[in-house]
């Protein structure tokens, strides 16, 4: 080491090991340079998976989204009807029977939360009323307009009186056939206790 290294204060101290040694740090340090400190920080961590929510909402079980004003739309479209044959066939040939069934059903859960233990009542005064509007008159939907409303009013669905009036005069078992899956819905979740998208998930 020359004297003009000793009187620098930033020259490297003299090494005591060996000078193979030295050579062999040397050979490392060129094959594994050290990191740069300039060099981006990559995380390996996993993403963030938020926790299954088992709660869900009762009167909203397909999850689906709300808007401003806090409606939705209809679990299942009013075109869907033929998914449900037995039904759609049943709100054809004795509306009387469907209406009957989907109001008391309606009653029942607003009034204790829990499925109808009967599945709704098919002969009622409801159903006799509906069966001699229709058969004198032929007016026996009109009924269907209530029924039709306070099942958007429980499940916070979009939609009017108007809207309703349309589409239950225009294709009534189709109505119908809408408003028993919309409340299947919340009956199968009162029973299970889970939402229909855990359901599916843990199955």
């Amino acid at each position: 080491m020359s004297k003009h290294d000793l009187n620098d204060p930033f020259a490297d101290p003299p090494s005591s090991l060996p000078y193979e040694h030295r050579q062999h740090e040397a050979q490392q340090a060129q094959r594994f340079p050290p990191a740069s400190p300039s060099a981006p920080y990559q995380s390996f961590q996993p993403p963030f998976k938020a926790p299954m929510n088992t709660q869900g909402d009762p009167r909203n079980a397909m999850g689906l989204p709300h808007d401003v004003d806090g409606r939705r739309d209809w679990s299942h479209s009013i075109f869907s009807c033929f998914d449900r044959p037995e039904t759609c066939c049943l709100s054809c040939w004795c509306p009387c029977v469907m209406y009957s069934r989907n109001k008391s059903r309606l009653h029942h859960l607003s009034e204790f939360n829990v499925k109808h233990p009967q599945g709704g009542d098919s002969v009622s005064s409801d159903c006799f009323l509906h069966c001699c509007l229709n058969t004198v008159v032929g007016l026996g939907w009109l009924l269907q307009i209530g029924t039709r409303g306070a099942t958007r009013d429980r499940y916070k669905i979009q939609g009017g009186a108007c809207e309703d009036c349309v589409s239950i005069w225009a294709c009534n078992p189709c109505t119908i056939t809408q408003e028993t899956r919309e409340i299947e819905l919340e009956e199968q979740f009162s029973q299970e206790g889970l939402p229909l998208k855990s359901r599916r998930s843990e199955a």
